[in-house]
């Protein structure tokens, strides 16, 4: 206890000026890390201590990465130079034989595969041991401590014959005539073993029917009989380890038990504080690359909180802590360890976190730890405790409420971790929002008030995100595909959270537009603007939203462009909104061809966003790459004049017409576009002719009901305009259609339609007043193309 403290005390001394950091060495070659440096050079010995310290704490970390990937930990060896090239099998070896913690069922899958690289460092592997003066059965327990048997028997038939052939070759007596002999007895002791303890096997083997069953495999002759007996004996009283993953690693004994041990029967509170202390102080000295150390003391302390015990009532908990000193000390060390060592925690953060839970459902969680501190510090540790239980997984409540309560208790933490890391989002959020994903996806899950709560507190981290310039795109790709999973869960959410959500949204738009630059959070931003818009009491914010960024269009840019014309419709399109609001849309989406100008101005030296989903058409320009930019911004242009298409058939009269009018600006500004023949036939086909026929349609339409002549008089007025706006860009844009191979269908299209529009029959409306208006039009396009002589 003295020593530990003593250690402890001293271990972060501020006033100990010795460098605690590692002396700074950069690997810059291969050099083989297990061959030994004489002293004869005591600088370059030095030296040589400084590099393999480096390579060691390399291998940690490559033995990490093994554990979780097993090709990551290998590649991780090459690229820290601590792998020649090619590959050295002995270095592999070496790797799988010496490095502390590598999981041993990875390792023996390694050394079973049949790839003749691998039997090269399953011979270099072995060729680590040995097995002078051993009996078989010692030389096989220590070979197969390092590593598990695979469970393939062909994997385990290679490795076994490696030992044979190593054991025969270092055989002190000459029992074994051939390392056959070697290999069958082998064999043989593992069927042992498993006959011995394997439960399903009612009748063992006994002692004869073993000697009995290994008659004439050394040569044709027997093996001595009590040589095997010795065998038979050792096996039965100490099992050999054979398959199964490698377990956690327990913590040392000798570094805490006897502590714990006082503590698990301490009664006095003397010897309470006494051994709290001790294990405080062994915590201090474990924060220093002891994580596992550290972890499994915060699962002990855990353990005497009697939080997570199972089996115990809400009930019996509170009497526990009322009346018993131990796990009111054991919480408290808990929370220490958090609080003072958190930075070096890893899995002991599912346990703090678990007894978080525990305490605010007992409500004994004071207020000053429910108000969250964003500015604290916190382990992106933490979030993988906190996974299942902000879905309500797994856990049972008494009542909505108490559910409620605990996943906003739950996402709560999750968004202050977050905050608290958000310069490392990268690190953690990816498997997170895959789990958000699994969540989401159980048979009995519930979205309300999961999605409630997650919603909001993914805005929070995204303006926190956004509030500074990002140089990396990835965090914000993350976060907005974590809240596009969350709105689309249930279409109550954006009813439940809309007033949130606008905030968050327009705060985005007003103030950090030019800190986001993804296409999806563009995207999503404008979507949930339009969706969230369509409330009234919302209506208003959004619209502002909107206005501000389409009028200073300083922030309209090539990636978000088809985001606005969309959101701009989708106000557009609303019922009862205000006209003044609507008109004021349309002359905005009108003016954003400028834009599009500027952007064709300058094609070449920009790339075109890939995930609009807008078909391009061709050009007869030599550059590749203009052509690309010229056909999208051409897209963006019939995008934009379909969505004035659409709206010309509003309910509404007044916005239907000045859709028209915004359609007729649109095209007297595309003059500095310089369409080709090809693309105005195609603007003509697209918007202009598609207009005029839907409007026809729906005029039509109109004359047939009953007590509609209004609504008839008001769509043949709006086609009235059409007309006029038809023949206007006609002799608008008059050389380049002219010069199409198409011109005759197009010309005839054009006849057609004006044809139709005259001989429209309104029924008992009477007759059409478009057929005063289509001659006049016909013979303005005449007299231009006479006095053109075209």
């Amino acid at each position: 206890m003295v020593m530990t403290q003593t250690i402890s005390t001293n271990i972060d001394r501020d006033d100990d000026l010795t460098p605690s950091d590692p002396y700074p060495v950069e690997i810059a070659e291969y050099r083989p890390y297990w061959v030994e440096q004489p002293k004869e050079d005591l600088e370059a010995w030095v030296e040589y201590i400084r590099i393999r310290k480096a390579q060691k704490r390399k291998i940690l970390i490559a033995g990490s990465h093994f554990n979780r990937v097993e090709k990551k930990g290998l590649e991780y060896l090459k690229h820290c130079k601590l792998i020649s090239d090619p590959p050295n099998p002995r270095a592999y070896a070496y790797f799988f034989r010496y490095t502390p913690l590598l999981g041993k069922s990875m390792i023996g899958d390694y050394l079973g595969d049949p790839d003749e690289f691998n039997l090269q460092v399953l011979k270099e592997f072995t060729g680590t041991f040995e097995f002078n003066c051993m009996i078989l059965d010692s030389a096989l327990r220590t070979y197969l401590e390092t590593f598990r048997l695979p469970g393939e028997s062909q994997k385990i038939q290679r490795i076994l014959e490696a030992f044979s052939e190593r054991f025969f070759d270092q055989q002190s007596s000459e029992i074994f005539v051939a390392k056959d002999s070697v290999f069958i007895l082998c064999y043989s002791l593992i069927m042992l073993n498993t006959d011995q303890y394997n439960p399903q096997v009612k009748k063992k083997m006994t002692e004869e029917e073993f000697i009995r069953n290994n008659r004439a495999i050394n040569g044709g002759q027997d093996l001595p009989r009590e040589y095997l007996s010795e065998l038979f004996h050792s096996i039965s009283n100490n099992t050999i380890t054979l398959f199964g993953q490698a377990g956690p690693v327990e913590m040392n004994p000798s570094s805490g038990s006897t502590l714990l041990a006082f503590l698990e029967h301490a009664d006095e509170d003397e010897m309470l504080h006494e051994c709290i202390e001790g294990l405080i102080s062994l915590a201090r000295i474990a924060q220093y690359r002891l994580a596992d150390t550290l972890d499994e003391l915060v699962a002990l302390f855990c353990k005497f909180t009697t939080l997570l015990n199972p089996y115990a009532s809400a009930e019996e908990t509170l009497f526990a802590f009322s009346n018993d000193m131990k796990p009111r000390m054991a919480t408290l060390a808990v929370f220490t360890i958090a609080n003072h060592f958190g930075k070096s925690l890893k899995g002991g953060w599912r346990n703090i976190v678990d007894c978080l839970l525990k305490l605010k459902r007992l409500r004994l969680l004071p207020q000053s730890v429910i108000e969250f501190d964003v500015t604290s510090s916190s382990s992106s540790d933490a979030l993988d405790g906190l996974k299942s239980e902000s879905a309500g997984k797994g856990q049972k409540f008494s009542t909505p409420i108490e559910e409620e309560e605990t996943v906003g208790f739950c996402w709560d933490l999750i968004i202050v971790i977050s905050l608290a890391n958000i310069n490392r989002l990268p690190a953690f959020w990816a498997s997170y929002h895959d789990y958000l994903l699994d969540v989401a996806q159980f048979p009995l899950f519930s979205p309300i008030p999961f999605a409630e709560k997650a919603i909001m507190g993914l805005f929070k981290v995204c303006l926190k995100l956004l509030a500074s310039y990002q140089a990396d795109k990835t965090p914000e790709e993350l976060i907005f595909k974590s809240i596009n999973l969350m709105w689309k869960l249930d279409k109550e959410i954006l009813d439940t959270c809309c007033e949130f959500i606008i905030q968050s949204v327009s705060k985005i738009i007003i103030e950090y537009p030019a800190n986001m630059q993804t296409q999806l959070g563009w995207k999503s931003v404008l979507h949930l603007l339009s969706a969230t818009g369509r409330h009234p009491e919302t209506y208003d914010q959004a619209v502002e939203a909107l206005i501000m960024l389409m009028s200073d269009a300083f922030h309209i840019s090539k990636i978000n462009y088809a985001y606005c014309i969309d959101c701009a419709f989708g106000f557009v399109a609303l019922k009862n909104s205000p006209l003044e609001k609507n008109l004021k849309i349309l002359d905005l989406t009108a003016e954003s061809v400028k834009l599009l100008i500027h952007w064709y101005r300058t094609a070449s030296s920009w790339e075109q966003p890939s995930s609009y989903g807008i078909s391009s058409t061709s050009s007869s320009d030599d550059n590749p790459k203009r052509i690309e930019s010229v056909n999208f911004i051409m897209n963006l242009f019939v995008k934009l004049g379909e969505a004035l298409r659409k709206t010309s058939l509003a309910r509404r009269e007044e916005i239907r017409n000045h859709a028209i009018l915004s359609l007729g600006r649109c095209f007297k500004l595309a003059e500095d576009l310089e369409l080709s023949p090809t693309r105005c036939i195609n603007c003509f086909n697209l918007v202009i002719f598609a207009m005029v026929d839907d409007q026809h349609v729906k005029m039509i339409e109109y004359s047939r009901r009953e007590n509609a002549e209004r609504e008839t008089r008001s769509m043949e007025g709006t086609l009235k305009l059409s007309m006029e706006l038809l023949a206007d860009v006609y002799l608008q844009y008059l050389h380049q259609i002219v010069g199409n191979p198409g011109f005759r269908t197009f010309w005839l299209g054009v006849l057609r339609r004006m044809d139709t529009c005259m001989k429209a029959d309104l029924g008992e409306y009477g007759e059409t007043r478009l057929k005063e208006v289509v001659p006049e039009l016909l013979r303005k396009m005449l007299t231009k193309c006479k006095r053109l002589e075209f």
